[in-house]
């Protein structure tokens, strides 16, 4: 859940009576950020963060263990490249889902597998991927020790382990 400017204004004021670090929340943090660098590190890592649970917000300029609005304030020292920034975040963003993908593709072909053995040209029909891409799929969760192949060339079939075909 994002935080409305409103609400997050609202909460400066407590920084007299609390550190910020006690304030936040599973959807509100409060970062130092005293370099550019230090930024793309920090919302990278809070991109994966709340990327991970259910979204949020984060507030940059703010020393998180110091009591005082004065002191624990700090602001930003810098104008932000919000172009690379946004750059970096779609790159986190973009590869994150691009293994959320790949993990739910190997889920599908064990599900698909526990039916019946199946050919690269099957898998690849219901799971719209390239002849490759099924391929290397297929050697990792083999390499995984969770399926096996009987056969060689557009002949071969892929079984799940028989541990598996059980459960």
């Amino acid at each position: 859940m994002a935080h409305f400017t409103e609400k997050i204004l609202s909460l400066l004021p407590l920084l007299d009576e609390q550190i910020a670090d006690d304030l936040e929340t599973e959807t509100l943090d409060f970062k130092e950020c005293p370099t550019e660098t230090k930024l793309r590190e920090l919302a990278k890592e809070m991109a994966i963060c709340l990327g991970n649970a259910s979204g949020g917000t984060v507030v940059f300029g703010v020393r998180e263990r110091l009591l005082g609005c004065d002191k624990a304030i700090v602001g930003i020292d810098f104008a932000p490249d919000l172009e690379a920034l946004n750059a970096t975040l779609y790159e986190v963003t973009y590869d994150m889902t691009r293994r959320l993908d790949k993990e739910a593709v190997k889920v599908r072909i064990l599900s698909l597998l526990k039916d019946r053995p199946l050919r690269n040209a099957d898998i690849r029909g219901f799971t719209d991927l390239g002849r490759q891409q099924a391929y290397r799929l297929l050697k990792e969760l083999e390499a995984d020790g969770l399926i096996y192949q009987i056969g060689h060339g557009q002949s071969a079939h892929w079984h799940l382990k028989q541990s598996l075909s059980k459960s």
